[in-house]
């Protein structure tokens, strides 16, 4: 089967969807190919947060290869708006590709009408990836944002009529809810497809027992954050969970990765100020290699605010877990860890459990590696959306 990916933005190196997934479709004897632009995502902060890690935004237009992946990159316009907002041509590469199946990045793509109009002359089928929701949307609610997101439906409405969309495949339960709130888009028209792990790159290595010994940490409680830090992903709630379990008297130790603006930066830094310097290291973004390290160095990984997709990796590595109860990530949870309770005391009390029962601690962090592979390998849901291609 002939696969074609188009996504706004793509990052060499990372453990995104469109990374990871084209990868494993490509293993199970499918031909892929990804369509993308010339830019990196604008992604917030990007030169004091993301600079040192990928370079400059402009990546460049032409052919690559990431992975075996052939990765063609077309000139961009709007490459410096709003995210999302970005418009580049594809007609070219898609008639002399001829796929089978158009597998879109975004329901709201500048570039989804030439691309219609294309299913004229190629006959694709085509299915729109959904990873929008109410907390990373494009828009507020506002007028501006209203007449955007009524335009979008009308369309969608439109192409739905027509029959140019299989199906719309949501990440979770609350891109579902979002797709029919602002789109209007049936719900029997959603084929919930989860983000992965890549389990070739993520998953336990003893390295990471060599990691806790660099650090001083070989008997405390190793607690993990990892992603683009800004206000809505609370680190700073995190660094102050960890000052109430000093003064427990719980032998804690907080790896933060990843890069914040600089005054964000001051905020986690005034409040690891507080802390004693042997119980905690900050580091910036890691190849993927140095993240399975890390995290198979952790016990505990705590995402308090807007998710990551490194919450599935760290899980990969056996790690225990604390979210949110929410229809974002709440579906991790099983007996792998515990949902973030609103009373800071308990979170502590919590915590204070797995410090004293390494039993319970190690049971969750293997429960953690069950339900990866059980559900969330990429190659089960490559193989999985194979199934719904053909239907």
């Amino acid at each position: 089967m002939k696969i074609l990916h188009i996504t706004n933005y793509y990052h060499e190196g990372f453990g995104y969807q469109e990374n990871c997934l084209t990868v494993s479709q490509k293993e199970l004897g499918n031909d892929v190919r990804i369509i993308t632009s010339d830019y990196y995502a604008p992604f917030p902060n990007y030169d004091s947060t993301m600079k040192l890690f990928l370079g400059d935004r402009k990546k460049g237009d032409g052919v690559f290869q990431d992975k075996g992946i052939k990765l063609i990159r077309k000139k961009s316009m709007l490459s410096n708006s709003r995210p999302g907002f970005i418009y580049f041509s594809v007609s070219k590469e898609l008639l002399d590709y001829n796929p089978d199946v158009v597998h879109v990045h975004g329901a709201t793509n500048t570039w989804l009408p030439q691309l219609i109009r294309l299913q004229k002359k190629v006959k694709f089928k085509l299915f729109i990836d959904v990873h929008q929701d109410y907390s990373v949307e494009n828009y507020s609610m506002g007028y501006i944002g209203g007449v955007y997101y009524y335009l979008w439906k009308l369309y969608h409405r439109k192409l739905i009529v027509r029959g140019n969309v299989k199906a719309y495949l949501p990440i979770t339960k609350q891109s579902s809810e979002w797709l029919e709130k602002r789109l209007g888009i049936p719900v029997a028209m959603h084929k919930t497809s989860p983000l992965g792990v890549d389990l070739s790159t993520m998953h336990y290595t003893l390295k990471g027992e060599s990691l806790r010994d660099k650090w001083g940490a070989t008997e405390k409680l190793v607690i993990v954050n990892a992603g683009k830090q800004y206000e809505k992903k609370k680190i700073h709630w995190l660094v102050s969970i960890v000052e109430l379990l000093l003064e427990r008297d719980i032998d804690v130790f907080l790896v933060l990765v990843g890069s914040a603006d600089l005054s964000y930066d001051q905020v986690i830094e005034k409040g690891l100020s507080k802390l004693p310097h042997s119980s905690w290291i900050r580091l910036p973004f890691q190849d993927r290699k140095s993240l399975r390290e890390i995290y198979s160095a952790s016990d505990v990984g705590i995402w308090p605010g807007i998710p990551s997709n490194t919450i599935q990796e760290a899980m990969a590595c056996g790690v225990a877990l604390f979210v949110p109860n929410n229809n974002i990530v709440g579906h991790l949870i099983g007996e792998n860890g515990y949902y973030i309770p609103k009373d800071d005391g308990q979170m502590v009390e919590y915590l204070c459990k797995l410090f004293h029962s390494r039993e319970l601690l190690e049971k969750m962090k293997a429960s953690s590696i069950e339900i990866i592979k059980d559900k969330y390998s990429w190659d089960r849901i490559a193989s999985d959306l194979l199934k719904l291609y053909r239907l």
